[in-house]
Formats: structure tokens, C-alpha cells, sequence
């Protein structure tokens, strides 16, 4: 062979090294056990877990958990300018965790706050269809809390269907087994029978409910007798199986008499006894039911009373 022809070979030491051999490993060489007690220790602090997520690969699925258990939006505090600004992320924020299945599971706890008395802050119905519309289906939900301003007339107009708002609801309640706290102000109910769903029929642990400026009740309804109300009532439930409440918290706020009266004093609904943080709101037109309400409710075991009697006539407008 000429040394034209022949072929010139690599040292060894400047061989290139097979993929398999150069590869980092994935998973992180500390022990298991003392990688959870790290991650323990700096779950309450997200700016470290974020950064620790882009340094290493193998720290991005194991922090997911705690990354994504709060899910929040709160206006309360956001001038206009800054309300406008950040209608779109976030929109598209919740549509991009719609798609990641994976994720859903991790959040724990969700918080909608968009009732602003800023001057100029309006929350327009639009912006609030758009959020309940593409709220993920979390499966693991403890903690649910969505205020709407009071003045929302969901349902006034086609564009905004409150029959599809209430079904959103109603399937991400049934699809959170363990949620326990649930706060809805001014919710979405097209019927009397919505309400009984999203009350907690589907949330055999709920321990805390908050539930306030309900008026969604049919209008035939609104002038028929007490007794007339109960049968229609009776009929509604006789389908469902609803279980016996055992609350520790309890708030209850500008709810329809009758829908306070008739379906909170219903028997077997609420466990009194238990109830030890109590939060009553009336508007004078309804304070007449109050003493009807604390006949049951007060007990040895409770703890707490608030009891709040509202003078402004616009707040049933």
C-alpha cells in the first residue's frame, strides 16, 4: 500500500467518543431522599426553583409540582393601563396550560379575583367569558375562589351564554374530588338546579363555602307561595343524592331569600352543629330572615359570628 493510499487513522486519544459515553445523565446523582428535602425546603420560594429548572434538566420535571399549584388573577390593585395590558397574556397563558395535560394535575389552589372599585378598572363581560371558557380541567383542585362583580347580568346577551358558563363550572367542581374550599361571588347559575350542583354536591370533602349575591332563581318562581317553592324544590333534588355537610366555615352573603332560606334550612343539607366560623350577609329589603337563619346556627361549638346588615338600595339593582 502507498502512503498516498493509505488511510490515515485518529489517535486514540482525539477518537471521537460514542454519544452513550458523553451523555450527561438525566436524573441528578444526589439520593433521592435528600433531593425531596431540598425541594421541601425551597418550595416556598419560586425565583430559586425557576432558576434552578433552567440550569438543570433534571430539576425542570421534578419542579413542576411546585410551579404550578397556584393558579391567580387578581385586578383588585391594577390600574387601567395595567388591566388592559394584561388581558391577552394572560388569556393565552390559560390556553397554553389547557394543552399541557400533565400539568393540570399539580394545581392546587386557584384564586379569580376581578372585583376593582379603582376608578376607570372595568372588567368587562368579555374578558370574564373568556377566562371561565378556558379554565383547565384541573383534577386536583383544594381551593377555589372566583369573584365576579355583582353588577354582571350574565346571560343578556347571546354572545355571552351564562348556560355555557354554568356548565363550566358545574364539570370543574365534579372533576375536583378533594376540593375543600370554594368561594364563588356573584357566580353563574342559569337555574336553581345549577346552584345545587356547584354547592357541593360533587365535593364530598368541602369543609369551607362562601357563597354570596346568588339571584339566579326563575322568574315564575319568584311569585309563587313558600309551599309552592318547596315542592318545586323537593322535585329538583329528588334526582341527585346529596350528602350531609360537614362545614367549618360557612359565609353566606345577598343570596335570594328563598334560595337561603329554602335550600340552606333544607334537611340533611347542613350539619349546623359543626359549623364553627359563621359570615352572614343581609341587605336591609331581607334582614327580616335573619333571625329564621340563627335559630340553627347558633351552637356551642361555634367560634365565630360576623353578621353583616347592608343599607345601600343599589346593591339588589
Amino acid at each position: 500500500m502507498s502512503p498516498s493510499t493509505r488511510r490515515l487513522s485518529r489517535p486514540k486519544i482525539l477518537r471521537r467518543i460514542p454519544p452513550r459515553n458523553r451523555s450527561f445523565p438525566l436524573e441528578p446523582k444526589l439520593p433521592p431522599e435528600l433531593f425531596n428535602l431540598i425541594l421541601d425546603y425551597l418550595q416556598f420560594s419560586l425565583p430559586t426553583l425557576k432558576v434552578c429548572c433552567l440550569v438543570a434538566r433534571s430539576w425542570n420535571a421534578r419542579c413542576q409540582p411546585y410551579l404550578f399549584r397556584v393558579v391567580k388573577l387578581d385586578v383588585w390593585n391594577l390600574p387601567p393601563v395595567a388591566l388592559q395590558i394584561r388581558k391577552r397574556p394572560f388569556i393565552r397563558r390559560l390556553e397554553g396550560l389547557s394543552r399541557k395535560s400533565h400539568l393540570v394535575q399539580f394545581t392546587q389552589r386557584m384564586w379569580i379575583e376581578t372585583t376593582s372599585y379603582r376608578v376607570g378598572n372595568k372588567v368587562t363581560p368579555k374578558f370574564l367569558y373568556q377566562i371561565l371558557t378556558n379554565i383547565p380541567m384541573f383534577t386536583n383542585l383544594h381551593t377555589l375562589v372566583l369573584n365576579v362583580p355583582w353588577n354582571f347580568c350574565w346571560g343578556s346577551s347571546s354572545e355571552w351564554p351564562s348556560k355555557t358558563l354554568g356548565s363550566s363550572l358545574s364539570n370543574l367542581i365534579r372533576q375536583n374530588p378533594n376540593l375543600n374550599s370554594l368561594s364563588l361571588s356573584n357566580p353563574i347559575f342559569s337555574s336553581l338546579d345549577d346552584l345545587l350542583a356547584i354547592v357541593g354536591f360533587y365535593s364530598l370533602n368541602l369543609e369551607h363555602l362562601t357563597i354570596e349575591n346568588v339571584q339566579s332563581i326563575p322568574e315564575e318562581m319568584r311569585e309563587t307561595t313558600s309551599d309552592e317553592f318547596r315542592l318545586w324544590m323537593e322535585e329538583i333534588v329528588a334526582h341527585r343524592e346529596p350528602h350531609h355537610f360537614h362545614l367549618s366555615m360557612l359565609g353566606l352573603g345577598f343570596m335570594h331569600p328563598r334560595i337561603r332560606d329554602e335550600i340552606l334550612m333544607y334537611p340533611g343539607f347542613i350539619d349546623w352543629k359543626e359549623v364553627k366560623h359563621l359570615n352572614l350577609s343581609w341587605d336591609r329589603h331581607h334582614a327580616s330572615s335573619c333571625s329564621t337563619l340563627l335559630y340553627c346556627c347558633l351552637h356551642d361549638n361555634l367560634e365565630t359570628l360576623i353578621l353583616s346588615i347592608v343599607c345601600c338600595t343599589d346593591i339588589c339593582e
